[in-house]
């Protein structure tokens, strides 16, 4: 694949998509641009809510889930955007995501994580707090707690759910309440 930055994305389509929407989608890389030889997303399957209050599987996600490993997927030029941290100098970046909002920052952190194991230097210190609705969608979290728990590395992980209540999977080492909970309660 194309050399990338962390925080860039790219369009993903499907030959087979509904007619009606052929259109490719943007998504954001997860993957380090460290390791060319594959790129990796964080996609959920989207359902759209029809009429009668029944829902249907998006149309490109619906497809997605659809295929099996190996079939083909259109990419779609060189990856692209600015949300990158070339773009500052700052030594703390904090990263602040809902959902799938979260694959920037797991390529900036495992970018990161590849050059602190390989050199043992950190160039800027990355906070990313995580907001979703139950714990069964906290994406990448034993991975970024495993690299939250090395102090050298100096990463801190916030985690939060903003439904604990009913959710089997919760327990007191994630937060609760929404993103916008967590920038008040830690920078308010």
């Amino acid at each position: 694949f194309p050399e990338f930055e962390t925080g860039q994305y790219t369009q993903l389509a499907f030959g087979d998509q509904p007619s009606d929407d052929p259109r490719p989608r943007q998504l954001s890389i997860a993957s380090s641009p460290l390791h060319l030889d594959e790129l990796e997303f964080y996609v959920i399957l989207v359902r759209d809510a029809l009429g009668d209050g029944s829902d249907r599987p998006g149309v490109f996600t619906g497809t997605l889930w659809g295929h099996k490993p190996g079939d083909e997927i259109l990419y779609m030029g060189r990856p692209a955007g600015r949300f990158t941290l070339s773009r500052t100098t700052q030594p703390q970046v904090v990263c602040i995501a809902t959902g799938t909002g979260l694959a920037p920052f797991v390529s900036m952190a495992r970018t990161a994580w590849l050059k602190y194991q390989t050199t043992g230097i950190v160039d800027r210190h990355l906070t990313i707090m995580h907001g979703v609705s139950y714990t069964s969608q906290l994406g990448y979290r034993a991975e970024l707690e495993a690299m939250a728990a090395d102090p050298g590395f100096g990463l801190v992980y916030i985690p939060s759910v903003s439904r604990p209540n009913g959710d089997p999977g919760y327990d007191t080492t994630v937060c609760q309440g929404r993103a916008n909970d967590l920038i008040r309660l830690h920078y308010g």
